[in-house]
């Protein structure tokens, strides 16, 4: 018995000079952990972490970064950070020792306003705010430009206070949820671009989403098949029926109902705070005892 114990545990020690000989040579792409019930080995695959940012939401990096670090489970890849060349923002991945990405470098942005008046010229109100669209086509674009196979995309002001795990080892994708319905006019895009009858509950949108770049792609190709449009014409023209694209929407129905892929579900609730209490949220051990994250959204500061 005891030769047999000493034989495994000089094999879990040889695996261990092994991953960390390939950790050092490059990043490491998996997190191994040893289950001690099953006596078996796993590993939770290396998640590239994307956080769109606007100039507006700067300040918050250091924070919502220190808090993701903290409290996601799935190992690091990559931080980006993607968002407009300001100095603002540049300077921020630079302290915080994370990447850059120009925004424009995935979709330029002047050329997706042009569109926008092109398509929409008849309108007097042209896709307000436009902004928006733009961050939902750079979301799926980065599909093109992503390192790993899932990548994780937050918004630059959620800060997450709870631990959580976004794909298993089983392959299992963890979906945040609202106890609330498809809204109408997400439902409408749905059906003008994959021809979809019937919609599950709960809603899909939240305030972040595991993307895996070639669900993504295969996404794109199919929306950009059955509209015979290129996407960003696609999902613009659909103001003009009064639909409105959400990309956490469509993504996550795509994967568990198009394309039955396993997931759980994880309840999403939003917690809303002022800008001006983040300093003292941060300590507040109550908060982030109740709220598996805070959302201190812009708007929040004028109430």
């Amino acid at each position: 018995m005891l030769k047999k114990q000493s034989y495994f545990a000089l094999l879990l020690f040889g695996f261990f000079i092994v991953i960390t000989g390939l950790t050092l040579c490059g990043k490491n792409i998996h997190q191994y952990y040893f289950d001690t019930k099953s006596k078996a080995l796993y590993s939770l695959p290396a998640i590239t972490v994307v956080i769109p940012v606007a100039p507006k939401d700067a300040s918050l990096l250091p924070f919502v970064i220190e808090r993701l670090k903290k409290n996601l489970q799935n190992p690091i890849y990559n931080i980006v950070i993607l968002g407009p060349k300001e100095p603002v923002i540049m300077e921020q991945a630079n302290t915080l020792k994370v990447e850059f990405l120009d925004e424009n470098i995935i979709y330029n942005k002047k050329f997706f306003t042009e569109a926008v008046k092109s398509i929409l010229h008849s309108k007097k109100q042209l896709l307000k705010p436009h902004d928006w669209y733009y961050q939902q086509v750079l979301k799926y674009y980065y599909a093109n430009f992503s390192p790993t196979i899932d990548y994780f995309v937050l918004d630059a002001d959620i800060i997450i206070n709870h631990p959580f795990t976004l794909k298993d080892e089983r392959g299992y994708t963890f979906f945040r949820r609202p106890d609330e319905p498809y809204q109408k006019v997400y439902a409408c895009a749905l059906e003008k671009l994959l021809e979809v009858k019937t919609l599950p509950y709960p809603s899909f949108v939240a305030d972040m989403m595991i993307f895996n770049r070639v669900y993504v792609k295969s996404l794109l190709s199919i929306i950009t098949a059955k509209s015979q449009r290129d996407f960003v014409t696609s999902i613009i023209q659909l103001e003009e029926e009064y639909c409105i694209f959400s990309e956490y929407e469509t993504y996550g129905f795509y994967v568990t109902e198009w394309l039955v892929q396993p997931a759980h579900f994880k309840p999403s609730t939003t917690f809303k705070r002022s800008r001006k209490n983040l300093i003292e949220d941060m300590n507040n051990l109550y908060l982030t005892w109740k709220y598996p994250y805070i959302g201190y959204h812009h708007y929040m500061d004028d109430k």
